[in-house]
């Protein structure tokens, strides 16, 4: 309710709305009352139209094991994917590359595939849950840096929202090779025999306090 309002005067009334769904909807305003004659009624109705896209929100978990691994050690990481909604999601693909230093050794997903740092998902409903483990090798040392992961769909994203990164530090590492030959394996008695050790490191970091006994 206006009630008064002076010649050449204005009034303003702000709704603040939240929108909650995709849909499409006309908003109607129609002046119902006053007291003096309106010449012009032409202008006593104003309707706006509201095109609301469709929205989903694909959240993504990523964890890996075990949590202190070793040069040469297998990995697991596991990426889940669940549709927030409100609506299904479609064109989903969910953008990740192992990180330099680490070795993709193979993957499996509960939907879709696994290729060239894309997990292509497609078509994921609301409440939805898909899965993507990847397996792989360690092969450096020292503080091995993660690689963003990012989502593309083709629905509006509400919530931007992403893991964090999963970052390594591996210890120093280095493969002592011993070898050890003899001169002759059928000595007789009352003669020599030479015995020759080979001690190499195959890194991949030096070797410090080495022993062989």
């Amino acid at each position: 309710t206006i009630n008064n309002l002076q010649n050449g005067e204005e009034a303003t009334l702000t709704i603040v709305a939240r929108v909650i769904q995709a849909c499409s909807f006309n908003n109607t305003a129609i002046r119902t009352g006053g007291s003096q004659y309106d010449y012009n009624p032409s202008n006593d109705v104003k309707n706006v139209t509201l095109n609301v896209a469709e929205a989903a929100y694909v959240e993504v978990n990523k964890t890996a094991t075990p949590t202190n691994p070793n040069y040469h050690d297998r990995v697991t990481y596991t990426i889940t994917a669940t549709n927030k909604g409100p609506d299904d999601a479609t064109g989903v693909n969910i953008n990740y590359s192992l990180p330099s230093g680490i070795t993709l050794l193979g993957s499996s997903a509960t939907r879709g595939s696994y290729s060239n740092g894309v997990w292509n998902i497609g078509n994921l409903a609301n409440g939805e849950t898909v899965t993507l483990t990847i397996t792989a090798l360690i092969n450096a040392t020292g503080t091995i840096t993660d690689n963003s992961l990012t989502v593309t769909q083709n629905q509006y994203v509400w919530n931007h929202t992403l893991p964090g990164p999963v970052n390594w530090n591996i210890p120093q590492s280095a493969d002592i090779q011993v070898t050890q030959t003899v001169s002759n394996s059928t000595p007789t008695v009352d003669t020599n025999v030479n015995f020759s050790v080979n001690v190499k490191n195959n890194g991949p970091n030096n070797a410090s306090g080495v022993t062989v006994t």
